[in-house]
């Protein structure tokens, strides 16, 4: 009879965890989107960053020129 109660208790706790596991792979997954997504508009703001930088390079010689 012990045995039998200790059974069911552990196939209770392993019940537990495969829940367990499975939210964490969830929060894993829409993590890994959201990563993804950040990543995207890291590009993009990197991007924006050098082609002001280059723009931003241009009007600065041009401006070095005219006053010259």
């Amino acid at each position: 009879k012990k045995m039998t109660v200790r059974i069911v208790e552990l196939e209770e706790h392993c019940t537990s965890l495969t829940q367990k596991i499975t939210s964490i792979e969830k929060q894993k997954s829409r993590l890994s989107q959201e990563i993804e997504i950040m990543i995207l508009d890291l590009e993009k703001a990197n991007n924006n960053f050098r082609e002001t930088k280059s723009k931003l390079e241009i009007v600065d010689r041009e401006y070095k020129s005219l006053v010259v």
